[in-house]
């Protein structure tokens, strides 16, 4: 049985009509819409975007499987079906505001979009729970625009939200679930939400060549669901579906908008009218949902694969590359930056086709048919995801990057050389990375622990090493100057820059080793400054030895194996 908890009869907030996403509009002004103008009006708008990049990538996933589902054939297979539709909706401009207002029209009359109508979107009304709601902070997560550990799940009170708050943090509640203890009365773990694992990807197509529009971004993950193995029956989104989320039941997804809109909990929003008339909600139930069985048959390949965390084009892989039995070889890291892998990405597309990133197979087919998609050559991809602790279920952080590839273009030869390019320097900012910390580790070991090898002293070193932070600001600083060399790599591809390849290389090698040698000198200075290190003043004159010594070991640390002094 339900707790006791009176709920207004009678509300409606419905999604299709109500604003309620946030957006960035192209003269910049940034407000709430509703779900119908933001895809009719897509090529008016610049960009989706929450403080919370959780949120934002969450209802991008929404949005597209929306429209994925709205275009769909008279058989219910998803749209678009092959290239040529993308290249003929590029010409329009616009998503067909006929099509997309007739599937929003038929959901708001049954209301299906209706975050209080009789199936409660994104929740599951029938089920009973005999605990009173808990409070609504419970399904806010990632709430603060910060990269740093204390803004994910802080403390944050959240005694009410708006229907239109609550509606995002629904969303994204079901994409990015975390596993603990639930709010029903057997207790219990619930399924991890399918964005947990890896990082997830979203193709970006602003330039300098062309503004940014939210239809552009849009058009550019939607991808051609045959060419992924997805399968083409009708599928329905959950949304449509009048079959109750069984609890803790594991199932294998029917279809790729199935799998798109998975619900990971069991969820039901307590709203409240306050005396001003004003709709708040206050309270919600949370119990396990459905868990997505450990391995099913994708229709691609019969290939068994994992679908824990998966993401747009889940079946096989589309926003998130997997390999293997599925584990995503990428996944972030609050201390290194994603672009730190892009050779990986590189390498999945040349020797392994069908374990490309596939939203970024989508958006090369689509260069080749649409004249001047990638008009400076380079796919911007932003990468979104969460760390968690020791690999289980509480958030360390998240990270929201932009990573660039070269796109393949016209010009083969040029771009696979470019993109050799990519790797090498990618190679050689590792290598340094090594120095950095090798050398760093050296003269804690000198400095701290007195030159003793031990394994307690070992742990020390390294402990200094880690509060002093010299790995971070370099692939942070790295991570500023990366985008512009792949830039500079591209335009030189085409013709437009001044320099060749190997000049552009060049300047990546100074960049790095400068950036790293900054780095160091950040490491020498601040444990200068930290008497913590040293514990009498008679260690000062050692420590300042030491750092001259550290510096020049170095610098020669910079240098190639076969370019060292002898």
């Amino acid at each position: 049985m339900s707790a006791d908890v009176a709920i207004p009869s009678g509300l409606s907030f419905d999604l299709a009509n109500e604003p309620w996403i946030p957006c960035v509009a192209a003269n910049g002004a940034a407000g709430e819409r509703s779900l119908r103008d933001v895809i009719v009006s897509a090529h008016e708008i610049k960009e989706i975007v929450d403080a919370s990049p959780l949120v934002t990538i969450a209802l991008y996933r929404f949005v597209l499987a929306v429209i994925h589902r709205a275009l769909a054939d008279d058989n219910g297979a998803p749209w678009p079906r092959e290239r040529a539709d993308c290249a003929a909706l590029w010409g329009a401009g616009r998503f067909p505001a006929e099509r997309i207002n007739a599937y929003l029209d038929r959901q708001s009359t049954d209301r299906r979009f209706d975050l209080f109508g009789p199936h409660a979107f994104y929740q599951t009304p029938a089920a009973a729970f005999a605990k009173a709601p808990a409070p609504i902070e419970r399904i806010v997560i990632g709430d603060r625009a910060s990269n740093t550990r204390p803004a994910i799940f802080d403390k944050t009170v959240h005694p009410s939200l708006t229907p239109a708050e609550a509606a995002r943090h629904l969303v994204t509640l079901h994409a990015f679930a975390l596993g603990g203890r639930s709010h029903v009365t057997e207790g219990g773990s619930g399924a991890q939400g399918p964005l947990v694992f890896g990082a997830l990807f979203l193709a970006r197509s602003e330039s300098a060549a062309r503004p940014e529009t939210l239809f552009a971004t849009l058009l550019s993950n939607l991808v051609i669901v045959d060419s992924r193995g997805l399968g083409s029956s009708d599928q329905r989104p959950t949304w449509e579906s009048d079959d109750a989320v069984a609890r803790d039941s594991a199932y294998v997804p029917h279809g790729y908008l199935d799998l798109l809109t998975h619900q990971s909990r069991v969820v039901q929003l307590t709203p409240e009218v306050a005396v001003d008339g004003t709709v708040l909600v206050t309270g919600v139930h949370i119990g396990p949902g459905r868990t997505i069985a450990a391995a099913h048959k994708a229709a691609a390949n019969g290939e068994t694969v994992d679908s824990r965390g998966m993401a747009i084009g889940e079946l096989e892989t589309t926003m998130m590359l997997r390999q293997g039995e599925g584990k995503p070889p990428f996944r972030m890291s609050m201390d290194r930056a994603m672009w730190s892998t892009a050779h990986t990405l590189y390498a999945a597309a040349e020797t392994k086709p069908a374990r490309q990133l596939g939203v970024v197979a989508h958006v090369y087919a689509l260069e080749e048919v649409i004249d001047e998609f990638l008009p400076d050559g380079v796919v911007s991809l932003e990468a979104f995801g969460v760390t968690l602790k020791n690999g289980g279920g509480a958030v360390d952080g998240w990270r929201r990057e932009r990573l660039p590839l070269v796109a393949p273009g016209a010009n083969g030869a040029a771009r696979q050389a470019a993109r050799g390019a990519v790797e090498e320097a990618i190679g050689e900012a590792e290598r340094v990375s090594d120095a950095l910390e090798r050398q760093s580790r050296n003269f804690a070991r000198d400095v701290v622990t007195r030159g003793r090898t031990d394994t307690m002293a070992a742990k020390q070193a390294n402990r200094v090493v880690a509060a002093l932070g010299g790995q971070r600001d370099y692939w942070a600083a790295l991570a500023i100057a990366f985008p512009v060399f792949v830039a500079r790599l591209a335009r030189a591809v085409d013709g437009v820059g001044d320099l060749d390849l190997q000049a552009i290389a060049d300047d990546w090698t100074r960049e790095v080793h400068g950036t790293a040698t900054r780095a160091f000198s950040g490491v020498l200075e601040r444990f200068a400054a930290d008497g913590r290190h040293w514990r009498a003043r008679d260690r000062l004159n050692t420590t300042t030895l030491a750092r001259a010594e550290a510096r020049l070991a170095f610098q020669e640390a910079l240098q190639p194996q076969g370019a060292k002094r002898r």
